[in-house]
């Protein structure tokens, strides 16, 4: 399915969303350090494993978050160049919506918001 989108729509969501994983990019490193004061805190095993499977999950949302913010750095890459190569009417014109990278976006943001509420509620339980 192809979608098109004025040029400055795409762009305005290329840079909303950056900015929300740069959010969340700090979130994950408060979340870190919470994690830490849990596991200080705690030295059972239950809560050690609980810990490490935090640990994991974290990594594996950095790295999600570093792919889906080099797509659309490299989205954005290429609607500067189309802009550059032909600036005529770029306020009026359409590209191509990268649907499959919108979708990877709000996935992403989805899956870190269930993280991040299952996170809360289990240092709540542990601070």
């Amino acid at each position: 399915m192809s979608t098109q989108k004025y040029l400055y729509d795409l762009h305005t969501d290329h840079k909303t969303w950056l900015s929300e994983l740069a959010l969340f990019e700090d979130e994950l490193t408060i979340m870190k350090n919470r994690l830490g004061e849990v596991s200080i805190k705690n030295t059972s095993q239950e809560v050690k494993a609980q810990v490490e499977q935090f640990q994991n999950r974290f990594i594996i949302q950095l790295n999600e978050l570093a792919m889906v913010k080099k797509g659309i750095n490299t989205e954005e890459r290429e609607l500067q160049a189309d802009i550059s190569a032909n600036p005529t009417a770029a306020d009026r014109r359409k590209g191509e919506d990268d649907v499959a990278l919108r979708d990877r976006v709000e996935t992403f943001v989805t899956l870190f918001e269930e993280l991040k509420a299952e996170f809360n509620q289990f240092a709540a339980s542990w601070l």
